[in-house]
């Protein structure tokens, strides 16, 4: 039924993070208002329908919050402070953590929250037992500990450290560090996305390159670059079609397989994800502070300042 492409406009707080469900999108975004003490709102995509208010929340830095994949949990940071709420609710049911924590992740089946810390090492907390201390995983040789994700079969945890080229794996039933790998030509990792088989991943370095990893060869190839920093990659659940996106305004629409790009949309998008069941993806235009929602058309929303539009652009077309 054709692909619809909609322009998510925010209410002038910067747009920062979202997080997907299997259908469910929401988005954690800070009031315009920067005395306002419940400067946290959980927004609902696509309509852009303010669902919650939460004190604190310093958006600004994305990678301090995550959704859990049911939506129903949040791990965000409060006055310098970590807390896991159920945002419907407002029960605070973990925290204040003093301390920052590098790219929280949840675990695919929700039952687990990794943290990691400037000291290398990696909080492991079972969420149906949050009074019980967490398991720590001891440090390796990148530092501080940046999370890039769980693989989807959740056997493996990745993460960098926002100094270094390399991405170390993390078995999860061990706690340590099992395989190590990039390549220096490729800059500083920036950021990192699984392949839907949790074979390898796809990286985006720090000069603009972007590479696919098999992680049990260590084999690569490299993917279309960019001029600029990346800042975004994705890849579909199903491998057909990848994302990446760069600070030179681009993200390339990729052909999966064969690596050859497809095309390309306009906008310096600083994040880029696909929703878990792949029916959706979402790009932040950092200049525009807004998010564009691709998938297929669903019915319209028309919203005073918000355009929506059926795209004929090359990633509706690859869609």
């Amino acid at each position: 039924g054709g692909v619809l492409r909609q322009a998510l406009q925010g209410d002038g707080g910067e747009v920062t993070r979202h997080g997907f469900g299997q259908r469910l999108g929401l988005i954690l975004t800070d009031a315009a208002d920067f005395r306002d003490p419940e400067r946290a709102r959980i927004v609902e995509l696509p309509t852009m329908r303010e669902l919650a208010r939460l004190p604190g929340g310093d958006a600004a830095y994305g990678g301090l919050h995550c959704f859990s994949p049911d939506g129903r949990l949040m791990f965000y940071e409060v006055n310098q402070q970590m807390v896991l709420v159920d945002w419907r609710t407002g029960e605070m049911l973990l925290g204040p953590l003093k301390g920052r924590r590098h790219y929280s992740v949840f675990s695919p089946d929700g039952k687990k929250l990794a943290a990691g810390l400037d000291d290398g090492r990696v909080e492991i907390y079972d969420v149906a037992h949050l009074k019980t201390p967490p398991q720590i995983w001891p440090a390796g040789a990148l530092k501080p500990a940046e999370l890039l994700g769980y693989s989807p079969d959740g056997r493996w945890l990745a993460l960098r450290s926002g100094r270094s080229h390399q991405v170390s794996i993390y078995g999860t039933d061990t706690g340590q560090p099992a395989m190590t790998f990039g390549d220096a030509s490729d800059g500083v990792t920036h950021v990192g996305s699984w392949f839907g088989d949790s074979q390898g991943m796809m990286l985006g370095g720090q000069n603009g390159r972007v590479r696919s990893w098999i992680i049990t060869s260590q084999t690569s190839r490299i993917l279309p670059a960019h001029s600029a920093q990346v800042y975004g990659v994705a890849v579909h659940p199903l491998g057909q079609i990848a994302l990446s996106s760069g600070y030179d305004s681009r993200t390339w629409i990729i052909d999966w397989p064969s690596g050859r790009a497809l095309g390309m949309e306009p906008g310096n998008s600083f994040m880029t994800r696909f929703s878990r069941d792949g029916t959706r993806a979402v790009l932040h235009d950092v200049g525009q502070s807004r998010l564009s929602l691709y998938g297929p058309k669903v019915a319209e929303t028309r919203r005073p300042g918000r355009r929506t539009e059926i795209s004929g652009s090359a990633l509706a077309k690859s869609w």
